[in-house]
């Protein structure tokens, strides 16, 4: 599964509830609050050690300069992902704002947005091969 901002948001938390091989989330934003419905009573963030039960290999992109994360935000998401064991690898890049995946916006970013689709393409080759069963 792919998401990208809000809707990254709700492949986090849909991983949480179905068996996925794969999970890339490009700016997921609102993780670690309780500012959106589908994050109360408690952030998205909590049920984080599902995505470890149910196998999830994730793969977290984000630009350093993304206002939707501080840093203490993306430190305290780096940690939920190793403290619960989930498979993962959590990119951030530099000088990079929201949004830098979408050619269409101000905020697009060449170099990141390539490094992203080759990590993506990369994760969706290496979990979803033909010759290994699901889940």
């Amino acid at each position: 599964m792919v998401g990208l901002s809000v809707g990254g948001h709700l492949a986090y938390y849909a991983a949480t509830e179905v068996p996925l091989d794969a999970l890339a989330v490009f700016y997921p934003g609102w993780l670690t609050e309780t500012t959106i419905p589908v994050s109360q009573p408690e952030p998205t963030l909590a049920r984080t050690p599902a995505l470890a039960a149910l196998g999830t290999r994730v793969l977290f992109l984000v630009g350093n300069g993304d206002h939707l994360f501080t840093g203490g935000q993306r430190d305290e998401i780096a940690a939920a992902l190793r403290d619960a064991g989930v498979r993962h690898e959590l990119v951030v890049y530099p000088d990079t704002p929201h949004g830098f995946f979408c050619h269409e916006r101000d905020t697009y970013r060449p170099d990141a947005a390539d490094d992203a689709w080759r990590r993506l393409t990369a994760l969706l080759a290496e979990e979803l091969t033909a010759d290994r069963p699901p889940g």
